[in-house]
């Protein structure tokens, strides 16, 4: 489970290193939603990637599963929103 977090970040911090040098989107694109759009994805996959670790690793009580699980409802929820 520790190298498909590994992979996962990796995988993450070169997602960010592409959009800062500008190769997928241009440089000049300054429009606030795309940016905050960008952002609602990273911190959805950062907290998925978190919750999934939380509840498939068996490392951690209920309680701690119960929150996992509820984070995945919160954040499918916000995106199938109308």
């Amino acid at each position: 489970m520790k190298r498909v977090m590994i992979v996962l970040w990796v995988v993450i911090i070169i997602a960010l290193v592409v959009m800062h040098t500008g190769v997928l989107v241009p440089l000049d694109v300054t429009d606030a939603t795309t940016s905050a759009g960008i952002m609602q994805i990273f911190i959805s996959v950062g907290l998925l990637a978190t919750a999934l670790y939380v509840i498939l690793s068996k490392k951690y009580d209920a309680d701690v599963q119960k929150w996992a699980f509820g984070v995945i409802g919160t954040i499918v929820g916000y995106w199938l929103k109308p």
